[in-house]
């Protein structure tokens, strides 16, 4: 019942939000991706939660947050299969907006918060020792497709990280942050704007 509460409370409290695409604002990147995973964080299963999100032109256009179909033995193993994961979703959105004839004049970076394993799909030499072959196999195909230049890994701090919100349960004020950085607007503002 606690649980179900806090639901309604949050989409009460988040009814007036909304995406604005107004073409009157800039940004740096007019395509963003965000991958972010909380290492086993289920108490039971101990499989960890992982999150993407994709914003185009300030707002977001696609995002996933779940649970990880596996147990992983640490963070980086964890961040590897929802960098995986995220660049999988990355290029057939790309794929889209190419048979949109859309095209996108950046190359497609995804932001991780995870120094290592950004190392590891970024450098030939590193290799990640595990005993879990499926993480081994992702870390070899994410490293292929930066190698190839189809997309880029690059480091972002974790305060800046907009799929952190989508990993965990946030405090008032990091929700709060969640939702400037999501780039959602109220709806009173938009009238307003006008």
């Amino acid at each position: 019942m606690v649980e179900a509460n806090r639901c309604i409370q949050y989409l009460y409290g988040s009814r007036k939000l909304s995406i604005l695409f107004d073409g009157k604002r800039q940004f740096e990147r007019e395509f963003e991706i965000f991958t972010d995973t909380s290492f086993a964080d289920n108490l039971e299963s101990r499989r960890s939660s992982q999150g993407w999100l994709m914003k185009l032109y300030g707002g977001p256009i696609a995002w996933n947050a779940s649970r990880q179909g596996t147990v992983t033995t640490s963070s980086t193993e964890a961040e590897l299969l929802g960098l995986s994961f995220a660049a999988k979703e990355t290029m057939a959105v790309a794929r889209l907006f190419s048979g949109l004839r859309f095209h996108l004049d950046q190359q497609l970076i995804i932001w991780c918060d995870n120094k290592q394993t950004i190392r590891l799909v970024s450098t030939e030499l590193q290799r990640l020792r595990t005993a879990l072959r499926h993480v081994d196999i992702h870390q070899c195909w994410v490293r292929q497709e930066v190698q190839k230049g189809t997309i880029k890994v690059e480091y972002i701090q974790t305060s800046n990280m907009t799929a952190d919100g989508l990993t965990k349960i946030l405090p008032k004020a990091s929700f709060k942050t969640f939702i400037q950085q999501l780039g959602l607007v109220e709806r009173v503002q938009i009238k307003s704007s006008e």
